[in-house]
């Protein structure tokens, strides 16, 4: 098996670099409906590893609230919903 393939170096991929170059000590992640198992599992998953690399981040993950058909579909979603969490973080809008 190539580890470097496999979903959980793919997460640490992901969280490695953006836990350590967090500014506000805060990472987001937008993801697919809950009622997926493999999302669930994701979503726990870089909550658990991001906080491996750096104890003290705060974690916000937001599923899509559609259906599992339309999650992966959605991108006007994804961008509303990451800049939400810009500024929730960041006190700013990131459409002004």
């Amino acid at each position: 098996m190539n580890v470097t393939k496999s979903p959980a170096s793919r997460v640490l991929q992901t969280v490695v670099p953006a836990a350590g170059l967090s500014r506000t000590e805060t990472i987001a992640a937008v993801l697919g409906t809950d009622p997926i198992s493999s999302g669930v599992a994701f979503s726990e998953g870089f909550a658990l590893d991001t906080r491996y690399v750096n104890p003290e981040i705060e974690v916000i993950a937001t599923h899509h609230p559609g259906d599992p058909s339309i999650a992966f579909k959605d991108p006007n979603w994804g961008a509303a919903t990451a800049r939400q969490a810009w500024d929730q973080k960041t006190g700013s809008n990131a459409n002004a």
